[in-house]
């Protein structure tokens, strides 16, 4: 099973032997296929809105922060080679993997933390990019000015996260909504780490001027204003193969909370539910992302 990354082959697994899997095998793996998974689910929509983005389309080297395993980072790569990208990550074996798997001359991977300020890397990048990272760190803000001082004059922070407020559906999947309830619910009390509305608040720091982010970055782009209403639509998934991917990114989704904080899941019922879904040829989602430019100012100091 862990060979077996594609959409297609997760789809055709039989029950029991996809069940057994995803509740025995350990987090790890399932993060590797779960990222992988993802990747080939957001990344043909959110190419879309960033190539229409001028921050982007004129950046020639880009650094993405959190970059996994290098599914997502390898996939932008390959669509515009002329540009030089460079991923930063936290886990050892990711950042071995991306490179024994992806690493060219146009992409590489190193080891490092978006928390601690790494001084080879100021000035050099047009975008940083933050895709679905800012949600897992103790200290995002922290983050932020430290990919101020990476930024070239002019650069660019585009950010892609999770809002579950602004997520809509045909019908609710109630094991997923469960989870992702209750992983907020751990994370306001400060039991669990990562806040997954994280980006508004952001969003709060730029429009006030007794915050430090605010001397920083200006806003550029959002699809969400600072309450968290939607002022555009951005990604819906709709059809059958959009839910085939949905199908195990759901599963594996589930599997990974399950784990991370110890949410317990009645399987049995969980999986009638995502394979309802998938089977339903009339659903659709709209899972609620949170998609934010900020310009860098230069006149800026940061400590």
């Amino acid at each position: 099973m862990g060979a077996l990354l594609g959409s297609d082959d997760i789809l055709k697994r039989e029950k029991q032997s996809l069940l057994y899997f995803l509740q025995n095998t350990n987090e790890e793996t399932l993060w590797d296929i779960f990222l992988e998974v993802q990747a080939d689910l957001f990344f043909d929509r959110e190419i879309q809105w960033l190539i229409n983005n001028s921050g982007w389309i004129e950046a020639e080297k880009i650094l993405e922060v959190g970059s996994g395993n290098g599914a997502y980072l390898s996939r932008l790569a390959r669509n515009d080679p002329s540009k030089i990208y460079e991923g930063l990550e936290k886990e050892q074996r990711f950042v071995q993997k991306a490179q024994q798997k992806f690493n060219t001359d146009n992409i590489s991977f190193f080891e490092g933390d978006a928390e601690v300020f790494n001084p080879e890397k100021v000035n050099s990048f047009d975008v940083v990019l933050f895709r679905l990272t800012l949600q897992h760190l103790n200290n995002p803000r922290k983050a932020l000015k430290n990919a101020w001082k990476y930024l070239k004059s002019n650069g660019h922070i585009v950010i892609i996260d999770s809002y579950d407020p602004a997520r809509k559906t045909s019908h609710p999947v109630h094991c997923i909504e469960k989870a992702l309830e209750q992983m907020s619910a751990l994370q306001k009390k400060k039991s669990a780490q990562g806040n997954r509305r994280i980006t508004i608040e952001l969003l709060n720091d730029i429009s006030d001027p007794e915050k430090d982010l605010r001397n920083l970055y200006s806003l550029a782009e959002s699809n969400l204003d600072i309450n968290g209403k939607i002022l555009y639509e951005t990604i819906l998934f709709s059809g059958e193969e959009d839910r085939k991917k949905l199908y195990s990114h759901m599963l594996f989704f589930l599997a990974i909370v399950q784990k991370k904080y110890n949410i317990s899941t009645d399987w049995e019922k969980a999986y009638k539910e995502i394979r309802g879904y998938y089977d339903d040829k009339d659903a659709w989602l709209s899972p609620g992302l949170h998609f934010l430019v900020l310009k860098k100012i230069n006149s800026a100091i940061v400590e």
